[in-house]
């Protein structure tokens, strides 16, 4: 089994998608998802999402945008607050894109500071 996700670039949207061998208690058949949805409720609590953050926080996902070129643009992140809220965040730092290149941003203990244009940035 694995699970896929992806958000917009801009942060808006969110997709999520999980595959198994077995199939799950709900098949899916037409345009009835919205009654499927409602008999199969998540059992993850809501997480809020705050717009700005200045504080430690934990990135628990992150991504590196590439250019056109294939060069690394900037990272973004997901970042846990110590109240438990997350936020989004970006960095253009190259250490800190080589970090989530490199699979060692998992869980790590980082700052996320206002930014430019209200966007948050997050370093290691």
């Amino acid at each position: 089994a694995g699970m896929v996700t992806g958000v917009g670039m801009h942060m808006t949207k969110h997709v999520a998608a999980i595959y198994s061998p077995v199939p799950g208690p709900i098949l899916w058949k037409g345009d009835e998802r919205s009654t499927q949805q409602r008999r199969a409720p998540s059992t993850s609590p809501d997480v809020a999402v705050v717009d700005h953050a200045d504080e430690r926080c934990v990135i628990r996902a992150a991504t590196v945008v590439h250019a056109s070129d294939g060069s690394p643009d900037h990272a973004i992140a997901v970042c846990e607050l110590p109240d438990g809220t997350r936020c989004y965040a970006r960095s253009d730092r190259p250490a800190t894109m080589s970090a989530v290149t490199d699979g060692s941003w998992a869980n790590a203990d980082a700052a996320v500071k206002p930014g430019p244009n209200l966007q948050n940035r997050f370093e290691f």
